[in-house]
């Protein structure tokens, strides 16, 4: 059913209160997938024109050469799929002038031709969503909707008036495969309509076709290589869509990730994504001084607990050149690779930080960064920023402080990330009951709840020090919401340590 972002709608949902922090003091989905935005030339397509799944065994992820800035998304995949091998939902990066191309197959006369037949604004008024359903002056024409930031391979096999169509990307992924009939009123064995232009799934491939002359009768096979409009300028096919689909993908997501990317627009759509899922969001901050990263950080005003920032000081050395990259990536990949240890089974692993030596940072030695003052290091801890540091001769993360700024438990990420997944847990679970009886959802839940507390006590989520570390209480309101209601006492993270010595005799 999703969160609601008003509790007050009437239609049925599920609704995720925010947590009251009672914690202030003085004191200094499918598991493993993430999801965000990024440039990006591959994947297997999802949902809409711009999304697509990706999964390490992509060859273009292990031959980076980097140094180009539309190659940062697959350096930050490469770092998560290092750390996890789980899955990346993906929201491409378009720019405003992209194209697609069409591509004819053969002419009226028959001449086996495979070319360039039209071009396709994708954002324009007779742009992708206008283009028809019959062929003109093409036997077939095709209209790839992938839009890669890359070269597309088309193959094109007919046998006997079934046509067999293949996409791959320049690496030789297959994005997509369809087989069906030239025929537009052939039936398969059950009555229904294999049409390749009805099977297709028009998301990704638009098919138009002629069969008037006698093209079809003739035996082929033929590959075209060419490339989409690459995107100048940073964009969205559709923003708006854009958001709402990630909306639909976050839910599965254990963490949306910026992949480095600086555009505001862009980092505020995924903040709201994160917001709407209740899951963390992992932020680059990309900046040489800490001057500049404090100030792009207040600008974009992201100051709760389920945002982490992290700056990263440091430009990495390809072979292509210097480049800035960042590491939220690595931190993605090495906290999903971390939540799936679990003591028992119903609740994850979560309340330990991904920061020090235990975590180093790839791709940058000692000698890259520069050793941050006492006063640099209460700054940026002020502002809730975390950073890169040499401990012990390997570059670390220095802290693992959430965006609130408050001197309370979800100060620390971990806590936030823990408090945060309890609470989308119980979400699920009121959502499986959804339409029952008052009576039997209120009885599922507290069955439910309670086992799902034990097992976040037996994987370290609360101090083992308080005598009733969590409670909850389940009740209805109104007749027809059930409500629960829970209260927790988080174990905490270990952020400082004192040695106290006496000598005595």
């Amino acid at each position: 059913m999703g969160r609601l972002t008003n509790k007050e709608e009437i239609f049925p949902s599920i609704y995720i209160e925010a947590t009251r922090d009672n914690t202030e003091r003085i004191t200094p989905r499918e598991a493993g997938s993430i999801c965000g935005v990024g440039y990006m030339n591959i994947g297997n397509p999802l949902h809409a024109l711009n999304i697509v799944s990706v999964s390490e065994k992509l060859k273009s992820i292990k031959t980076i050469n980097g140094g180009n800035p539309k190659n940062e998304t697959l350096n930050h995949l490469k770092d998560y799929f290092n750390e996890y091998r789980g899955r990346v939902y993906l929201a491409r990066l378009l720019g405003a002038d992209s194209t697609v191309d069409t591509l004819k197959v053969f002419d009226n006369s028959g001449t086996l031709d495979l070319g360039t037949s039209e071009t396709i604004d994708i954002f324009g008024a007779t742009g992708m969503e206008s283009w028809g359903d019959t062929a003109t002056s093409e036997a077939m024409e095709i209209l790839i909707k992938l839009c890669p930031q890359g070269k597309i391979i088309v193959d094109i096999v007919n046998v006997s008036g079934i046509i067999t169509i293949t996409l791959q990307d320049e690496f030789g992924n297959r994005l997509y495969r369809v087989k069906g009939n030239a025929s537009m009123s052939h039936l398969d064995d059950y009555g229904e309509s294999d049409y390749i232009g009805n099977i297709a799934d028009d998301r990704i491939i638009g098919i138009k076709v002629d069969t008037s002359h006698a093209s079809y009768n003739t035996d082929f096979s033929v590959t075209k290589e060419f490339t989409n409009g690459i995107a100048t300028d940073a964009g969205l096919i559709s923003e708006e869509r854009t958001e709402a689909i990630l909306n639909s993908i976050a839910g599965k997501s254990d963490y949306v990730v910026s992949f480095g990317q600086t555009d505001s627009d862009l980092l505020k759509m995924m903040k709201r994504v994160s917001d709407k899922a209740t899951i963390g969001y992992i932020v680059d901050i990309k900046a040489p001084t800490m001057a500049e990263a404090i100030s792009k950080k207040d600008t974009l005003g992201f100051s709760d607990d389920m945002v982490y920032w992290i700056w990263n000081r440091v430009d990495y050395k390809f072979k292509a050149g210097v480049q800035n990259v960042g590491i939220s990536g690595f931190i993605a990949g090495r906290s999903v690779a971390r939540n799936i240890h679990r003591k028992l089974k119903r609740a994850e692993y979560r309340i330990s930080g991904i920061a020090g030596i235990y975590h180093p940072v790839p791709r940058v030695t000692p000698y890259d960064i520069e050793l941050l003052s006492e006063t640099d290091k209460t700054t940026l801890t002020k502002e809730r920023i975390n950073t890169i540091q040499d401990i012990d001769g390997k570059v670390c993360i220095s802290d693992v402080l959430s965006g609130l700024m408050k001197e309370t438990d979800l100060m620390s990420f971990p806590v936030a990330d823990g408090v945060g997944y309890i609470k989308r847990t119980l979400g699920l679970y009121l959502d499986s009951q959804m339409f029952k009886n008052i009576q039997v959802a209120k009885s599922f839940m507290e069955n439910e709840a309670r086992i799902f507390f034990e097992h976040c006590q037996a994987n370290a989520f609360f101090d083992d020090d308080a005598p009733k570390p969590w409670r909850f209480d389940v009740y209805d309101e109104d007749n027809d919401t059930v409500v629960i209601d829970f209260v927790v006492i988080m174990e905490g993270v270990m952020r400082k340590g004192v040695v106290r010595s006496t000598i005595t005799r």
